[in-house]
């Protein structure tokens, strides 16, 4: 039996959610900007579903927008300000997801000022320091809420305070967080925000960006008047209604914690092994470890051949070669980076589970140590 410890990388589809899209497959294949009966059908359902998901952050349906997955989220929301106004700085964290970093690259190379603000060894963002840079020539503040690799939580209400202050928009990627701790965008003065439904056990390839209402952004495609002209292009109903679905349905937060917390104390079976990140401001789902003597990538082929699958970090950074940029931010040697390894648990994980993981975790790094 397959234990699944890579929820961060992606969730399975909850069954409630397969059955939801199932029947939007057979049954609801309208075209949502088709004028007939099919086509409004599909219409009220969406809109339906743009109600529920932003009931989960408090948000008006109006403010929220479908894309096809959270780096084009991300992407709109910092090409979409940057092309409504003449500022040239922004400001970030050394820390982003790959979506974040790699535009931001491409923006300086654009000529764009991009700043990376630093963290210490817990992950926790730099504050002052941001404060500091910003100016009368920044257009934006981009700063994940949770982060993917060591679950580490940030502040987000107070830089949403920092940039409201000087009028400056502020984005937050909040994949890692919907659901799992609390997002309020107006009791957190949130401008923008990424959601995701496949970290949530909802389809991939369908997301969502929130844009306060009042809040002017360009598109980055062109073509139909889909989602307010923001995002063209024909919606992906059953995936919109499976996220929906998703979204509408019970995290078991607490019972997480509960588990989370039992699997930290196992972890203490085995020698030299380090947690990475916060204690104590981190999400419920996500554990970073270092197991010293062990590199992370074959620890995690060598479990992957007993059933269970965990990762080395980010799925999106799976085919580099360089040590984790967030666990060399945090102050890993490379030695320790490389040694890392992700465990981020699934809803349904049992105590059973967690102790057969244990049990192999032990051998293999015991095995592979001698060796």
């Amino acid at each position: 039996m397959a234990i699944y410890l890579d929820t961060a990388a992606t969730t399975s589809l909850d069954p409630k959610v397969l059955s939801v899209m199932s029947i939007a497959l057979k049954k609801d294949y309208g075209n949502p900007s088709s004028i007939h009966k099919k086509g409004k059908e599909a219409k009220e359902l969406l809109e339906k579903a743009r109600k529920t998901i932003a009931k989960c952050i408090n948000a008006f349906p109006e403010e929220i927008y479908f894309t096809s997955c959270g780096t084009e989220a991300n992407n709109l929301a910092l090409r979409g300000i940057l092309a409504t106004t003449k500022k040239k700085e922004i400001i970030t964290s050394v820390i982003e997801h790959a979506s974040i970093l790699s535009l931001c690259q491409q923006l300086e190379k654009e000529g764009y000022k991009v700043h990376y603000i630093p963290v210490n060894k817990e992950g926790l963002l730099n504050l002052k320091e941001l404060e500091g840079k910003v100016n009368f020539q920044t257009a934006l503040v981009s700063i994940m809420y949770v982060n993917n690799e060591s679950g580490t939580i940030q502040d987000i209400g107070r830089i949403a305070e920092i940039c409201k202050k000087k009028n400056i928009p502020f984005h937050t990627d909040a994949i890692q967080a919907f659901k799992k701790i609390p997002l309020d965008v107006k009791k957190q003065n949130l401008t923008l925000v990424s959601l995701s439904a496949h970290k949530i056990y909802g389809p991939k390839g369908i997301a969502a960006l929130y844009v306060k209402k009042g809040v002017l952004l360009k598109p980055l495609l062109y073509g139909g008047k889909q989602e307010n002209t923001l995002r063209p292009g024909t919606e992906n109903l059953p995936s919109v209604l499976g996220f929906a679905k998703a979204a509408e349905l019970s995290f078991p937060v607490k019972e997480l914690e509960r588990k989370k917390k039992y699997f930290l104390q196992q972890l203490k079976q085995i020698p030299r092994i380090k947690v990475n990140g916060s204690g104590k401001n981190s999400v419920c789902t996500i554990i970073n470890v270092s197991v010293h003597g062990v590199e992370g990538d074959t620890l995690v082929k060598h479990l992957s051949e007993e059933g269970i699958y965990l990762s080395t970090g980010s799925a999106c950074q799976s085919q580099s070669i360089e040590p984790s940029h967030v666990l060399k931010a945090i102050g890993l040697s490379n030695q320790d980076a490389y040694a890392s390894i992700r465990i981020s648990l699934n809803k349904n994980i049992t105590k059973r589970e967690i102790d057969q993981t244990i049990k192999h975790l032990k051998s293999i790094v015991s095995i592979l140590r001698k060796l």
